[in-house]
């Protein structure tokens, strides 16, 4: 009797792990990726298309979402046929709050203050998500990309964004 019932259990644990070996975040990250490419693709049929030759606003849109939902769905798939479990870590909070807070920040500085002021913002608080931040480096690498930014949008292409506004 305990042979059989051993049997049983070993069948069961088999049949159980089969179901659980799949990578959980690679199929969270496909389905996003999946949805992000649905919504791109929806927006992007507002607009016409055109041809291939003559691209029209809503072509490259289409084409992206169109990619990335194709990549996402390849993602999900392969999640099943992981090898390993990768163990659920926990959620770091300090990069899911500071780097859509460096965006707002920049949404917000942008039109009252210009650019440099809304760059500086964006790039200092979005390094603020760095479990090691160094504010040193942070305001190095800060008043560096505000440069690069000024010097690739006004000086080079010639975009008529200020530096400062009051």
């Amino acid at each position: 009797m305990s042979g059989a019932s051993d049997s049983d259990k070993t069948q069961t644990d088999l049949r159980v792990s089969a179901r659980s070996n799949f990578d959980a975040r690679a199929l969270l990250g496909g389905l996003i990726a999946v949805a992000l490419g649905i919504l791109t693709i929806m927006e992007g049929r507002r607009y016409p298309s055109g041809s291939l030759l003559r691209m029209g606003p809503g072509y490259f849109p289409l084409l992206l979402g169109s990619l990335l939902a194709g990549l996402g769905a390849i993602l999900c798939v392969t999640s099943f046929f992981s090898r390993t479990s990768p163990r659920l870590e926990m959620i770091l909070w300090r990069p899911v709050i500071m780097i859509p807070a460096s965006i707002l920040c920049f949404a917000l500085l942008v039109t009252p203050f210009g650019l440099g002021p809304a760059v500086f913002a964006l790039v200092f608080v979005a390094l603020l998500s760095e479990r090691t931040f160094n504010p040193r480096a942070a305001l190095l690498m800060a008043v560096g990309m505000t440069t690069f930014v000024w010097i690739v949008f006004t000086v080079i292409l010639a975009m008529p964004y200020p530096l400062l506004t009051w």
